[in-house]
């Protein structure tokens, strides 16, 4: 049986930076959920993103058996559903 790329696991994957999940964000925000606001909520600093990001190509790769190269080709595809926004240098998103 082959294996799905799943979303869950890429949105709890940053989410876990604060120390929620997917299922719990669905809970406190319906209305932000329905809207694809709820983002905003959970912002990450740089770094935490570069984490992310690298664990997210190596996911993927784990499925897909795709290349590197190929998977940061197609990578901002995925970025624009699921990447969390970043903490700019003044503290906000």
């Amino acid at each position: 049986m082959e294996e799905k790329i799943s979303s869950e696991l890429i949105l709890n994957q940053w989410l876990k930076y604060h120390n929620t999940t997917i299922k719990e964000v669905e809970v406190k925000y319906p209305k932000e959920l329905k809207k694809g606001t709820w983002f905003n909520y959970y912002p990450v600093t740089k770094e935490q993103y570069d984490e992310w990001n690298e664990w997210l190509i190596g996911y993927i790769k784990s499925i897909t058996k795709l290349s590197i190269p190929r998977i940061k080709k197609e990578l901002p595809w995925v970025r624009l559903d699921f990447a969390p926004n970043i903490i700019g240098e003044n503290g906000k998103v």
